[in-house]
């Protein structure tokens, strides 16, 4: 399965990774970007992803912020791909109390959409991912 995650913002977290049933990972890319490189690097990882994964921003976020978010949503559309939204309260609590959740990858935006996609697949297919590295 070929998943994408997205920690948008003025600067967003982008990840796209290959995993077994097992939770190995065959392949991973990751890259953190500026929102007027955003429309490529969504447009290239949605376009191989079978499902994409969005943190939702709150309703009160800035107007720049949810222009920044839309460029995922048109890429999704585009590529008439599903997406899921989860929210940063569901997600964050929950990697706290984890272990062994990603910290080898320097740049947080990207740290946050890899474990917001491994908290996607640990509750949705039921297993844990292995690590994402440098």
């Amino acid at each position: 399965m070929i998943l994408s995650a997205f920690d948008t913002g003025d600067m967003t977290g982008c990840v796209l990774i290959e995993f077994t049933s097992e939770g190995n990972i065959l392949s991973s890319e990751y890259r953190t970007v500026i929102a007027q490189d955003l429309d490529d690097v969504a447009d290239d990882f949605i376009h191989r992803s079978n499902r994409v994964i969005i943190e939702r921003i709150p309703v009160s976020s800035t107007p720049k912020l949810h222009v920044i978010q839309n460029k995922v949503f048109v890429a999704c559309d585009k590529h008439n791909k599903e997406f899921t939204l989860i929210f940063p309260g569901m997600w964050k609590p929950f990697v706290k109390k984890a272990t062994n959740w990603t910290k080898t990858v320097k740049s947080q935006h990207v740290q946050d959409a890899f474990n917001m996609l491994r908290y996607h697949v640990l509750f949705e297919h039921g297993f844990q991912l292995g690590d994402l590295h440098e």
